[in-house]
């Protein structure tokens, strides 16, 4: 700006002239609002100003979240549990599937076998009165067959092993009167396993077994392990 009140554009270059303010005194003010007139030089006449605020309440509303419906939570829930019962259904269908692919395990070449020795004891008498009698029998191989007798009551005990399935001991008691069997037991044993002598007492694989005359007081008793 020059001396003079003058203002210079420093962009463009031209001179920008500007009016000189003179401040009014409170008089002046005092007239000027009296008679609506300028008061002065350079002065313009102020009118009042009116503001009104039109801004809407709509503006300022904060939308209320609905509710949460309890039956939508609900049906949330509920196909939660289908989904899942659905999984397990899945898993369980893949197992047997994988279980049904799997094919048996293969065998090398026939199973050993496994040698026995069975030792039968029997025992014999007459009559309660009477102490008991004892005979001793031994089956190795297939085929061997073991006969006592005694007064009334005859013992046979045959083994047996057809080189399949597997090896039986057979026990049957005779009336040597009628001829007539009077019982009978069925021992089978794995051909690849050791026979366990599993009865207490010292009584092998069978247990001790009694046996009656039927029309005489004779009295048999027996018992079979492996050795």
């Amino acid at each position: 700006m020059d001396p003079c009140g003058t203002a210079f554009c420093a962009s463009c270059n031209w001179p920008v002239t500007q009016t000189p303010y003179r401040v009014r005194s409170e008089d002046e003010h005092r007239h000027s609002a009296n008679t609506g007139k300028q008061s002065g030089p350079g002065m313009r006449r102020q009118m009042p100003v009116r503001v009104e605020s039109r801004v809407s309440s709509r503006a300022f509303e904060i939308p209320t979240p609905a509710a949460p419906v309890a039956h939508q939570q609900d049906e949330g829930d509920e196909m939660s549990r289908i989904r899942r019962s659905r999984l397990v259904e899945l898993a369980i269908a893949a197992a047997v599937l994988l279980l049904g692919c799997t094919s048996p395990p293969v065998t090398s070449g026939p199973q050993a076998v496994v040698s026995v020795t069975i030792e039968c004891q029997v025992f014999y008498r007459a009559s309660t009165n009477e102490s008991l009698s004892e005979s001793k029998i031994r089956l190795t191989t297939d085929g061997d067959v073991e006969l006592i007798e005694f007064d009334d009551l005859g013992f046979n005990a045959s083994y047996i092993d057809d080189g399949f399935e597997a090896r039986s001991l057979v026990i049957s008691i005779t009336d040597l009167d009628s001829g007539d069997e009077i019982a009978r037991q069925l021992n089978q044993m794995d051909r690849g396993k050791n026979l366990i002598n599993q009865f207490i007492g010292g009584h092998g694989f069978t247990g001790l077994i009694y046996v009656f005359h039927p029309s005489s007081p004779g009295e048999l008793q027996y018992f079979c392990e492996s050795t």
